[in-house]
């Protein structure tokens, strides 16, 4: 009985239909997405997803400020989780059938649940238009090729050893290599609703990326490449074909991405442990994208792939997660009460939030309470996290609502103007008349001595008037990440003011300087704001 309900179930209503889960809100072109076997489930079309004119318009000058940041280590860069396990490629299209057949198995009773097995709803494409700086893709060898796929962390040793057996029984019988493990279930067979077959290949998945960063209001912008794969690549000896996928001309050109090779010509001073550059640098060599592996993949000499543990030793640290359950946002700090760490130690952060859930278990396979979800990264989350110097918020299915988190620059429906004032109460800007403000402020001046914030000695009206009165050994400045602008709302507080003058120049600057340096080096034309 329930085999034939679940039947019903995955046919859909209208035979062969899937209901789709997708957020009424999320203002898309929708299409669909069709699996080997005809089912059918809507999708937001790649490329589709709307976003609102204010919210476009911060992300684009705060990739200016992550560019000017003096290094990629205090850059505020953006993140998604599980980036290309999305419901735009057919990932978890069969969540809806497989959550309804789970309601009619009685054994259940209460600890029903439901199936996300997908972590974003929209497209790579998307996801970086709502200003996603650092994508995570999870490559792994299935069904004979490299795959968009989502496995690794089960390891069954006797089940292992029949397989090893079997494949020396294959070897020695010319039969070839079953290149299969119990760290590969999830993959294959597929935990993400989805044919394994039909998961998409890791070269798709780069070309649209790559299609993403060549479009013309995009060639002034750097992505990070995270690849989150296992030692199954190095057992089976694929580790070379993950390589050749980053080499010169496969789907970047010569000259695209920034190599380990690559950095220590250019940048001869990180052989003595100098930090990593700045993203304007990298940018203005013409760089627009690097890659690297948290797995000890035995790469060759020249790899293209950075190893996670030497590109991070160029950062004062490197963590990836926290309990966020002991995350107090007023200190910026979590852990134990009487040992709290704190986020201020300069190193490179990235947290995250997995939201799968497998009927009454979550994505770790953990007892969920009745009817409860996982915690979720939402808007607000991200926003405190970054404004206490997490540099990768990386949330699950990222909505221009949930984007509008990663936005610590221009007020909400603020129009950006060439002059501004960093308010003390939320730390965002709010345009203002360059001369003749309605309100006296000071202007927000960086010391030179540890960088802190202090405040100009003269309130005006004037934005320059403001500027031109930084105390000796400063200058007047702009926060150039989420953790500067909530440091200058606290300073601007305890000096009592509404809020600051920043200087916005360098701002508008850096963008024509960076414009003709791109349109030099790549042939082509980058409009200036």
């Amino acid at each position: 009985r329930v085999r034939a309900a679940a039947r019903v179930a995955l046919a859909g209503a209208d035979g062969g239909r899937l209901r789709t889960p997708l957020p009424d809100a999320l203002n898309c072109t929708r299409g669909e997405w069709c699996d080997s076997t005809g089912r059918c489930v809507d999708v937001c079309e790649r490329g589709s997803v709307r976003v609102p004119a204010a919210l476009r318009a911060a992300l684009q000058v705060q990739d200016r400020l992550a560019a000017l940041s003096p290094t990629l280590c205090n850059a505020t860069l953006p993140g998604t989780h599980n980036s290309a396990i999305t419901l735009a490629d057919g990932y978890g299209s069969r969540d809806a059938a497989y959550t309804q057949a789970l309601h009619l198995i009685p054994e259940l009773g209460k600890y029903t649940g439901r199936f996300v097995t997908n972590n974003q709803f929209v497209s790579l494409s998307d996801q970086l238009t709502l200003g996603v700086r650092a994508l995570e893709l999870d490559v792994h060898w299935v069904l004979g090729e490299l795959r968009i796929a989502h496995c690794g962390g089960l390891h069954v040793a006797a089940l292992d050893s029949l397989v090893n057996d079997l494949n020396k029984a294959l070897e020695v019988l010319g039969l070839g290599e079953l290149k299969w493990d119990t760290e590969t279930v999830g993959c294959n067979p597929s935990l993400s609703a989805i044919p394994a077959k039909d998961q998409r290949t890791a070269l798709s998945a780069l070309q649209e990326v790559v299609a993403w960063l060549r479009a013309p209001n995009n060639t002034d912008t750097f992505v990070t490449l995270f690849l989150d794969d296992q030692g199954d690549l190095v057992k089976w000896d694929k580790v070379p074909q993950l390589e050749q996928l980053f080499a010169d001309g496969v789907v970047f050109d010569a000259g695209e991405l920034l190599t380990p090779d690559a950095a220590a010509k250019e940048w001869p001073e990180l052989a003595q442990g100098a930090a990593l550059p700045a993203i304007g640098d990298i940018l203005a060599r013409g760089y627009r994208a690097l890659v690297y592996s948290a797995t000890d993949l035995q790469m060759s000499a020249g790899t293209p792939i950075w190893q996670e543990s030497d590109f991070f030793s160029h950062c004062p640290g490197y963590s990836e997660g926290f309990s966020l359950a002991s995350f107090l946002p007023a200190k910026c700090t979590y852990g134990a009460a009487d040992n709290p760490t704190h986020l201020d130690d300069g190193s490179f952060r990235r947290v995250l939030l997995p939201e799968l859930q497998y009927g009454p278990l979550d994505g770790d396979f953990r007892l969920l309470p009745i009817n409860g979800t996982p915690p979720a990264l939402n808007a607000i989350v991200a926003a405190e996290l970054a404004a206490c110097g997490v540099n990768e918020p990386s949330p699950d299915k990222l909505t221009p609502q949930r984007a509008s988190g990663f936005v610590w620059t221009w007020a909400d429906g603020e129009t950006p103007g060439e002059c501004a004032l960093a308010s003390a109460q939320d730390a965002r800007w709010r345009a203002a008349p360059c001369e003749g403000a309605t309100v006296a402020m000071p202007a927000a001046c960086r010391s030179a001595e540890g960088g802190r914030w202090v405040l100009g000695a003269k309130a005006a009206t004037s934005a320059s008037v403001a500027g031109a009165a930084c105390p000796a050994g400063s200058d007047w400045a702009v926060p150039l990440s989420a953790r500067e602008a909530a440091d200058l709302g606290v300073a601007a507080a305890r000096g009592d003011v509404p809020g600051a003058w920043i200087n916005l120049a360098a701002v508008w600057s850096e963008r024509k300087d960076l414009a003709h340096t791109l349109s030099v080096k790549q042939g082509a034309s980058v409009a200036a704001v």
